[in-house]
């Protein structure tokens, strides 16, 4: 027994001391008072959030945005960005001075049209950042989207994903510590302070913007959508067909009938669309996205004027997906996710209170279904009602469908999503409703772990 325990400890005690060796080689190991208890629950807090960041990094980087360039892909149906980046210094992973960072979104001046893309890390010309980074073919995408993005203000490491700013230091300190620990290769400068540039601030002008901040035309839009039932999920635990179609119709129900907001989101029957893109037709479908990627997003395309000209939304049908209503601890509650991406599309950003649709994290099993005072507030600043209540006739009845919560075991699932429609004069909605299934990729499934926190985009944590 006393042998056995000296060598379980044995590998613990040479991994403090190589970690004290190697801070200490990098300046990290000044005596500094001790941290309170707030502060310790701060740093544990910001490991949480770094772990994965670091796992999945080929490199992690500390630099400054100098240029962007905007294009169409190749298949010509979204628009994506791609970034210059000057490299201050390196954490982990090796590269040249400067990098190309792509990202989805854009605006195209010559054709006064542009993309935005929900949970995608947007930058500024000028902008000082820390960024974990995932190589893809010439060029690097951001981790998990807006969480690998830090902006660097005044030595301080912002982000929308953590609500306390920690300092420079107490991140490089973490993602070392961090990096150590799962026997990633480090590779940072002793005299790394030295290439921090004096008085680093964050350019968060919108001087390179050339659009005006992007919303729905008119004074009471209605915006019809089309909805694929292309996920595999549908006939298993998750609910049938008709219970995936109610799930997203509550979605578009709850927005629609907030009294002091004049907006309403219409679903206007299926669409065969398996991809999204520009094409004049609002969507949501379901695509297997894979497991590091984002449970859904929400695509926005506008003028130079702001209007908003189409959304889509995709959901990974890589995750299991449940519309019965009753998720289990490691299902994601697909009416949640829907309403949340449907926010986006308003357009409507991240909040910081916990409680809100619109805040960035979600619970495996959870179920966040009701607008927070938040999410009102902020959807009325955008679509005021001028004579209270502005609600559609379409929605007249205020009672919610509820889902089926009729299981049906099946092993072989099959079934397709159905894409949105944008937003003209009132649509009407048919009275009784056909759903098409479209089978397509066969995903892989991704299980959450039970309990867990993922971000929306619901990333597997």
């Amino acid at each position: 027994m006393k042998t056995g325990k000296a060598l379980f400890f044995a590998p613990s005690i040479f991994f403090v001391l190589l970690q004290i060796t190697m801070l200490a080689a990098l300046g990290l190991t000044s005596v500094v008072p001790s941290a309170s208890s707030a502060e310790k629950q701060t740093i544990a807090d910001l490991a949480a959030i770094i772990t994965p960041l670091v796992s999945q990094a080929d490199l992690i980087v500390r630099g400054q945005v100098l240029q962007s360039n905007s294009g169409w892909n190749r298949a010509h149906t979204l628009i994506e960005t791609k970034y210059q980046l000057a490299v201050h210094y390196t954490l982990l992973g090796k590269t040249s001075p400067e990098l190309l960072i792509h990202t989805d979104g854009g605006f195209l001046s010559a054709e006064g049209l542009g993309m935005l893309s929900s949970h995608v890390a947007g930058f500024s010309v000028g902008e000082e950042v820390l960024l974990f980074l995932q190589k893809t073919d010439a060029s690097y995408s951001v981790v998990e989207g807006e969480a690998g993005k830090f902006s660097v203000i005044q030595q301080e490491a912002v982000s929308d994903y953590y609500s306390q700013h920690p300092t420079l230091e107490q991140m490089v300190r973490q993602i070392l510590a961090i990096a150590t620990s799962q026997g990633r290769q480090i590779n940072l400068s002793s005299n790394w302070r030295s290439a921090e540039p004096i008085g680093s601030i964050a350019m968060v002008s919108t001087s390179n913007q050339l659009w005006i901040d992007p919303k729905w035309p008119g004074t009471a839009p209605k915006i019809k959508v089309k909805v694929n039932l292309n996920s595999s999920h549908i006939g298993d635990q998750g609910g049938s067909a008709e219970v995936f179609l109610t799930a997203i119709k509550n979605a578009l129900r709850t927005w629609s009938v907030v009294e002091v907001a004049e907006l309403t989101l219409l679903y206007d029957g299926d669409t065969t669309a398996t991809s999204t893109g520009f094409n004049t037709k609002n969507e949501i479908l379901f695509i297997p996205k894979g497991a590091n990627s984002q449970v859904g997003q929400a695509q926005i395309w506008f003028t130079a004027s702001g209007a908003i000209v189409e959304a889509d939304i995709w959901l990974n049908d890589d995750y299991q997906l449940d519309a019965t209503g009753a998720p289990q601890a490691d299902e994601i509650d697909l009416e949640s996710v829907a309403l949340h991406e449907l926010g986006h599309w308003l357009p409507l950003a991240h909040t910081t209170n916990g409680s809100d649709v619109m805040y960035p994290t979600l619970g495996a099993g959870q179920r966040k279904i009701t607008l927070n005072s938040d999410d009102i507030a902020n959807l009325a600043t955008l679509y005021p009602c001028p004579l209270v209540p502005c609600i559609d006739p379409a929605y007249a009845d205020s009672s919610i469908p509820q889902p089926t919560a009729t299981v049906i075991t099946t092993t072989t699932p099959t079934n397709t999503p159905t894409p949105i429609s944008t937003a003209t004069a009132t649509p009407t909605l048919s009275a009784t409703s056909t759903i098409t299934v479209t089978p397509t990729l066969v995903p892989s499934a991704v299980t959450p772990t039970p309990g867990m926190d993922v971000f929306l985009p619901i990333v597997k944590r």
